[in-house]
């Protein structure tokens, strides 16, 4: 706790978050073990392919925060510290403005919302949350005609994860047929 002339602040925490990325000893993502690692096209006249990588967008994350870590550290201990002084000096004024009477609820709710603060505090993560792990593409040689193509999506134990069908694909010669597939896991 803090005592500032005849108040006291009930004791409170410092929270600091910045984003990290989990590695393995060789430098490695660690990805849980449901994470989309192959994805395989079959199409309506029994041709199929795996897919090739593009891009691993993960590497690009990795690096990124990597870069970024020292900064946001910097930043959430300035931010957190400034928050959590502006929290004290209001609880500080709170409970003097609390008849004696009703200090200790007051203490109580002011632990709360000292707390509270730390819940605001938290780490930008949007980009390992919302953009995709990797890209990958592929193609096939096809005749003019209709096809159907079914892509599934296979985790690192090629157990399937996902699948989305596709009807009705016109292929006219001479043009290319492009599908785009998504699986969020």
């Amino acid at each position: 706790s803090v005592t500032i002339g005849d108040i006291t602040i009930p004791a409170f925490r410092l929270k600091y978050v910045y984003p990290y990325v989990e590695a393995d000893k060789n430098g490695n993502l660690v990805k849980p073990s449901d994470s989309i690692s192959s994805i395989k096209v079959t199409l309506s006249d029994g041709s199929n392919a795996r897919l090739n990588l593009i891009e691993w967008f993960d590497e690009a994350v990795q690096k990124d925060v990597a870069l970024r870590a020292r900064k946001d550290f910097i930043r959430s201990i300035f931010r957190s510290t400034t928050k959590k002084a502006a929290a004290v000096t209001s609880a500080a004024v709170a409970i003097r403005a609390t008849p004696e009477k009703f200090r200790s609820i007051t203490e109580i709710a002011v632990t709360k919302a000292l707390d509270a603060v730390d819940l605001a505090e938290t780490a930008d993560i949007r980009q390992c949350r919302y953009f995709p792990s990797f890209a990958a593409g592929g193609g096939f040689t096809l005749k003019p005609g209709v096809y159907s193509a079914k892509v599934e999506y296979f985790d690192t134990n090629e157990n399937l994860v996902g699948t989305e069908t596709f009807e009705n694909l016109e292929v006219t010669a001479g043009r290319p047929t492009i599908v785009e597939s998504i699986c969020i896991k």
